[in-house]
């Protein structure tokens, strides 16, 4: 007889708090939050160096890999190391499989696949694949590598979780991989109180948060600035985020040949997302590919209603938005000038926004909806 009823799940991670780049980091912090109530003990494993003691509602499980690739101080998750540190995450993670007892295998998107698959092959133990993306949303020229390590992933997996209906397509589509073992199962956000009334300064600043990367639209929002500053002056543009600075400075050049360069602005990485979330007039995601797409769920959620691409997975269960397609420089810039004069609409969309996403997008229900995945494996 089981002493612990309890469904235990070694998941294999790649971001977590304090060490997040983008909506990864995100998901797994809530999602582990949650899941810890809904009889489940969590064994996550991390190429950081996280205090086991620092997050009491999860066994952390630490390789201490990240510490070896540091710049000008920081860890680095990603970038020139990046291949490096996921070799030694596959290395390390066999070191610790004997050490917990575990139902259940449960990937986190694309760096930790091999290390997966390696213990779904000593412990025998079913596997649950949650693909937050592919090679085909991170990129116009999808790389081979990558491409054959998520598809065999993807096989490997008794089960795959996509986080829209659109990405869940990308996979059929371009993976080959049989629809039924795929189900979708949309990101949720953290829910807080929002004020009934936004304070407003002179200045409207339409806010971007996310990676500086071609999937993400910036040229096409940099255009609709254009548009939006002829009309109206008192509008800043601004840019949150890291990305690789070959790409962010083309992207500069850009803004200035438009003659932009004091109303759009890089902010880098920030900290404090929410505080930038509460200062915007606009949250705006101009997606080329976006698999799902939490921060307009983050942004509504701290009071500020937002744009968003139809290209993109949120863009099937959000309804109080405004959708447009990426590409559409004229709609973008008319939907923000729009929503800048009329003040009643304005307010009309904020309010039905955090209404609807209080109501739909918690992720109490994310997680519930994840053990019953784990459920009927377990039963299998």
């Amino acid at each position: 007889m089981r002493s612990d009823p309890r469904i235990k799940v070694l998941m294999f991670g790649w971001e977590f708090p304090p060490y997040v780049t983008g909506g990864l980091g995100t998901h797994c912090w809530n999602l582990t939050k949650s899941l810890s109530s809904l009889d489940t003990k969590i064994f996550f494993v991390t190429p950081h160096p996280i205090s086991k003691d620092t997050h009491n509602f999860i066994d952390i499980v630490s390789l201490n890999i990240s510490q070896r690739f540091k710049g000008k101080g920081k860890i680095l998750s990603y970038g020139k190391f990046y291949e490096n540190k996921i070799r030694l995450y596959n290395r390390y993670s066999k070191d610790i499989l004997d050490k917990y007892d575990f139902d259940i295998i449960h990937c986190q998107d694309r760096m930790p696949i091999k290390a997966a698959i390696a213990a779904k092959k000593i412990s025998k133990k079913p596997l649950v694949l949650t693909v937050h993306s592919t090679e085909f949303d991170k990129t116009d020229r999808p790389r081979k590598k990558w491409i054959e390590i998520e598809k065999k992933g993807m096989q490997s997996a008794d089960r795959i979780i996509a986080v829209s209906n659109y990405t869940k397509g990308i996979i059929v589509k371009k993976y080959g991989i049989d629809p039924k073992k795929i189900v979708a199962i949309p990101n949720g956000v953290e829910s807080k109180k929002t004020p009934s009334k936004k304070k407003l300064g002179k200045t409207r600043n339409i806010f971007y948060l996310g990676r500086i990367a071609y999937q993400k639209g910036l040229p096409y929002l940099i255009e609709a600035a254009a548009k939006v500053l002829k009309k109206e002056k008192n509008v800043k543009f601004l840019i949150a985020g890291a990305g690789k600075e070959k790409y962010k400075k083309k992207l500069e050049k850009k803004i200035e040949e438009l003659g932009l360069t004091k109303d759009v602005v890089f902010l880098g990485y920030v900290k404090d997302r929410n505080y930038y979330y509460k200062k915007a007039y606009l949250f705006v995601m101009p997606s080329v590919s976006e698999p799902f797409g939490i921060t307009p769920l983050e942004a509504i959620s701290n009071g500020t209603p937002a744009i968003i691409s139809k290209q993109s997975g949120i863009a099937e269960v959000l309804n109080n938005c405004i959708k447009v397609d990426y590409f559409d420089t004229e709609k973008m810039a008319k939907s923000i000038l729009m929503l800048i004069k009329d003040k009643k609409r304005y307010e009309k969309l904020r309010k039905d926004s955090i209404r609807e996403i209080n109501n739909f997008f918690s992720w109490d229900y994310v997680a519930k909806q994840t053990v019953d995945v784990y459920k009927s494996l377990s039963k299998n």
